[in-house]
């Protein structure tokens, strides 16, 4: 078993910087790779800092090149395109279990499960690599966390 573990990892020289970071561990429990998400996006730039670049590369793994983004990294052509040229043939795209969107704010017409399935097809089509969607679980209580008592967000 290989995990890709996504976290939030805080600085410990700051009072509060925080990042989104990826850890993968190969099947010995190893850590191979350590990285932290390139841009924070959209909500996320509430809480979070941009990465640093930091180990942009795929690892060996049982004779795999593999590499992961986060969330919106997939849509960012330069950073697929690193992993891709470094010779990645499994790609982890990992998501949030969760959208921060509504109808109140992008008019209800962004289908995320729809874009995520059309990012990783054209992810495997352009770099003839396989790729692994993955998504956090929420059980009942994060989703009544999460959803604060709104309905729409129980729909995640």
């Amino acid at each position: 078993m290989v995990l890709s573990v996504g976290v939030n990892e805080r600085n410990p020289v700051t009072l509060g910087q925080v990042w989104n970071a990826n850890l993968v561990f190969d099947r010995t429990g190893r850590l191979v790779n350590h990285r932290r998400k390139l841009v924070a996006t959209w909500y996320e730039r509430l809480t979070w800092s941009h990465g640093d670049a930091h180990r942009p590369r795929p690892v060996p793994l049982d004779g795999w090149q593999l590499g992961a983004l986060i969330c919106g990294e997939n849509t960012n052509t330069l950073a697929r395109f690193t992993l891709l040229a470094q010779g990645e043939r499994l790609h982890v795209a990992s998501y949030p279990p969760s959208w921060p969107f509504d109808a109140r704010i992008d008019g209800g017409g962004y289908d995320l499960a729809e874009n995520i399935r059309i990012r990783a097809a054209a992810h495997c089509f352009e770099g003839k690599v396989f790729t692994v969607v993955a998504a956090t679980a929420l059980d009942d209580a994060a989703v009544a966390e999460v959803a604060a008592g709104d309905a729409g967000s129980r729909r995640c």
